[in-house]
């Protein structure tokens, strides 16, 4: 992180950094979620939110515990890698897109925000040089892809309430 609070993703970062980057996007989202209930008063709506922001501080904590687990080589390794957009920037551009947000718009920017990891880690998995970067990165993707499934079946079950 820069001193004005927004992440850069440079020319040239280490896998740990890139990880680093997706740990503080969970983070950022689910303190984003928690400002957002102020503003619903939808009851719906209300809850899509609390659970996205405890389904964020679980990914963080996972994500987390895949980073402890992987060694310091990999974590080293560096990649030539420039996302279009930083996490903190995506974030805050999402939140530009929506107003007072309805349940819809809730779950539409739950969808955004895991889509985004799975493209980091997918993105990033491809330009490694390394075969251990390289697993690691779709480890980390995978387990994004099977939470936002997760996520995905757990909204469509709240919509429907």
């Amino acid at each position: 992180m820069r001193g004005g609070g927004e992440t850069v993703m440079k020319t040239f970062e280490t896998l740990r950094a890139v990880v680093d980057n997706a740990i503080g996007l969970h983070h950022h989202a689910a303190a984003i979620y928690r400002q957002l209930d102020q503003c619903v008063s939808d009851p719906r709506g209300r809850m899509l939110l609390a659970y996205m922001a405890d389904h964020q501080g679980q990914m963080e904590k996972h994500v987390g515990k895949v980073k402890q687990g992987a060694p310091e080589s990999v974590l080293d390794t560096y990649i030539q890698f420039t996302l279009e957009e930083a996490p903190l920037r995506f974030l805050e551009n999402l939140l530009a897109e929506i107003d007072v947000p309805g349940a819809d718009d809730i779950s539409a920017l739950g969808g955004r925000v895991d889509d985004y990891l799975v493209d980091l880690f997918d993105a990033a998995a491809q330009e490694v040089d390394t075969a251990k970067g390289a697993e690691f990165l779709r480890e980390l993707a995978e387990l994004e892809q099977l939470e936002r499934k997760k996520l995905t079946r757990t909204i469509a079950s709240m919509m429907d309430m």
